[in-house]
């Protein structure tokens, strides 16, 4: 299976992985992002449930 990372955790990101595990189009542990701004990764983990780390 293939795996989603998402350079950039802003609302164009948090809108794209908050469809696909919504829709179960992807499964979530193959679903993450990452973002220099802790606002951000903070932001798109707690919309999401999905991971977000600093540094891909």
């Amino acid at each position: 299976m293939m795996n989603i990372l998402f350079i950039g955790a802003g609302k164009m990101a948090t809108a794209l992985a908050g469809g696909l595990v919504r829709n179960k189009v992807f499964p979530f542990d193959n679903i993450a992002a990452c973002d220099i701004s802790a606002a951000a990764r903070e932001s798109f983990s707690a919309a999401t449930g999905l991971p977000c780390q600093d540094n891909p």
